[in-house]
């Protein structure tokens, strides 16, 4: 639970303007990048879904006639192979029917603060027992942002309370003009949502900002980070976050586990974008503070709190804008076994989300939705019920 902020606000004037420039994008609108990025999923996606649905229906209608058309009943294997199999051609249709729904693909056009008449943001790194090393890679990348130094703070929120790390922040406090800050909360509880919660109130009780930025300890952040995000923030009040797509630095060749979720940053999240329905995925996003103060803060206890936080801020009519934009690069799982530990936790923290928002359907949370948010929410939260007698077995592939 977040508290009030009822501290004295950083230098927060509301006269104070700021100066958004847009980009010129290299892959224009003649560009056969833009052209594969928007037109082309959108021509072919919903005809080759229709396609793989109805390959899948026959092939039910075969097997089904092949196991009842015989002589007796079909046995416990045959009947549990057919119920699989329309599992997985329902979790299919969830996967994929709100790509119906995409009828204007567009990108979202590259914006950036200019000058150093910039508001003031909060970037907080979360750890929990994670190497020294890599946690202060990312602490230094965080410390070298293209951002004025007096208006934004970096806070390390260690949930494993190392003293060794607590000491390497605070002599690089010493050498970076930017205010570098550790916390350890008191107690634990609420999973990483709590650090965060924590961590806010903790930054509240010194004097809040308005916006703030959560940043995995393997994550490596971009010069142009805050700059690039908080002007999609800046320019809309009713923008409650702004979401990067997560790049990886140490993807294997040919990606054999597809590992790097190229297809989702680089086509789902701009197709979901273009109807408003992004979703919020993972770290590297930044919050207008206001919007975590309005649903009560950070989801406690989830698995996936960063998608269900998105639902819950578009439940109470706050927007979720996609940053199209490579501007964070992290580290994927290097075992086998650490990647199956992870796509399970999605899977999991999933079907919890199912659970706490009622599918999406008769929950309160999600009451503020367009019906197209809604249809999308339905999706996320169908799909792994569908798939929970077979996903677990084969979460890998």
């Amino acid at each position: 639970m977040l508290l009030e902020n009822k501290s004295r606000p950083l230098s927060q004037d509301p006269r104070e303007v700021y100066d958004i420039v847009e980009l010129s994008d290299s892959e224009d609108h003649s560009h056969i990048w833009y052209w594969c990025t928007t037109t082309l999923p959108h021509l072919i996606g919903t005809p080759l879904s229709i396609l793989s649905w109805a390959f899948s229906i026959r092939f039910l209608l075969l097997l089904w006639r092949s196991l009842w058309d015989g002589n007796g009943k079909p046995g416990i294997v045959a009947a549990c192979y057919f119920g699989t199999q329309l599992s997985l051609l329902i979790a299919r249709v969830a996967d994929d029917g709100w790509r119906f729904l995409c009828t204007n693909p567009r990108l979202r056009p590259r914006l950036r603060l200019a000058g150093s008449q910039v508001p003031h943001a909060d970037v907080i790194i979360t750890t929990c027992g994670e190497e020294i090393d890599v946690v202060m890679d990312t602490v230094r990348a965080a410390c070298d942002l293209d951002y004025p130094a007096d208006r934004y703070r970096i806070l390390v929120a260690d949930d494993a309370a190392n003293p060794d790390l607590e000491m390497q922040i605070a002599a690089m406090a010493t050498r970076t003009p930017v205010t570098l800050l550790y916390y350890a909360r008191p107690t634990r509880g609420g999973m990483k949502a709590g650090n965060m919660n924590s961590a806010l109130n903790y930054l509240h009780s010194l004097g809040g900002t308005e916006y703030c930025t959560f940043c995995d300890v393997d994550m490596i952040f971009e010069p142009d980070f805050l700059r690039a995000t908080l002007a999609l923030l800046v320019s809309d009040d009713r923008v409650g976050v702004a979401v990067v797509p997560q790049r990886f630095y140490n993807v294997p060749t040919n990606d054999p586990l597809y590992q790097s979720l190229n297809v989702d940053g680089k086509f789902d999240e701009i197709q979901r974008d273009s109807m408003n329905c992004a979703w919020v995925t993972g770290p590297g996003v930044v919050f207008r503070c206001r919007a975590i103060r309005d649903i009560g803060g950070f989801p406690e206890n989830a698995l996936a709190e960063d998608i269900l936080t998105g639902f819950t801020l578009q439940g109470r009519g706050w927007k979720v804008v996609y940053c199209r934009e490579e501007l964070q690069f992290g580290l994927v799982p290097d075992t086998f076994k650490a990647h199956v530990t992870q796509r399970m936790k999605w899977f999991v923290g999933r079907l919890r989300n199912s659970r706490r928002l009622n599918c999406a359907i008769f929950s309160p949370k999600v009451k503020g939705m367009t019906w197209k948010q809604r249809i999308s929410a339905i999706c996320h939260c169908a799909s792994p019920i569908a798939s929970m007698m077979n996903r677990p077995l084969c979460s890998w592939i």
